[in-house]
């Protein structure tokens, strides 16, 4: 009988307190990794949070991963992902709520990119630049947001739009 490859067990979005230079609850990452999960996206912000606090918690959770490189890696590409496998590591990617922590800048999706962040929600709840949120008044994907995802498609960077239909309706179709 042919040997099947074990699947890839993906944790998309674990949620960890927002606390800058606060790196105490990062030990919990061990039970992820023990529970035989091999990779995991971490969030570094939401549209609530400042872009102060998203690049601070980026800069404190990067740092903390190279303190554990013996048990952690962060990944930036899938080969990644088989050599932290390989290398009996937890992988680890950063995410984004929203993209308001883009200030409108459209670079800003590359300076995240080049700290690790590979996953990005369009909107948080409440209506942004890029689209409408769930919770807000009806807004659709706007000229920004459209500029957003051709740059995060370009870059290799995932966009979700899973819980705010609103704004990818066939209106825009």
């Amino acid at each position: 009988m042919k040997d099947i490859p074990k699947s890839i067990i993906w944790d998309n979005h674990a949620c960890m307190p927002l606390r800058p230079h606060d790196s105490t609850f990062l030990p919990q990452l061990a039970r992820l990794k023990k529970s035989g999960i091999d990779i995991v996206g971490l969030n570094v912000g939401m549209d609530l949070s400042p872009v102060e606090t998203v690049l601070a918690l980026l800069t404190s959770f990067r740092a903390w991963i190279a303190e554990h490189q013996d048990e952690y890696m962060i990944v930036g590409k899938s080969e990644d992902i088989q050599l932290a496998r390989q290398s009996g590591k937890l992988g680890i990617f950063f995410d984004l709520e929203g993209g308001m922590s883009l200030n409108g800048n459209l670079d800003m999706l590359q300076t995240y990119y080049g700290l690790g962040v590979r996953w990005m929600l369009m909107t948080y709840n409440k209506n942004n630049d890029l689209a409408g949120g769930c919770h807000d008044t009806d807004k659709v994907l706007t000229s920004f947001g459209c500029k957003v995802l051709t740059e995060m498609n370009r870059i290799g960077m995932l966009p979700c739009c899973s819980p705010y239909g609103r704004a990818f309706s066939t209106r825009n179709l």
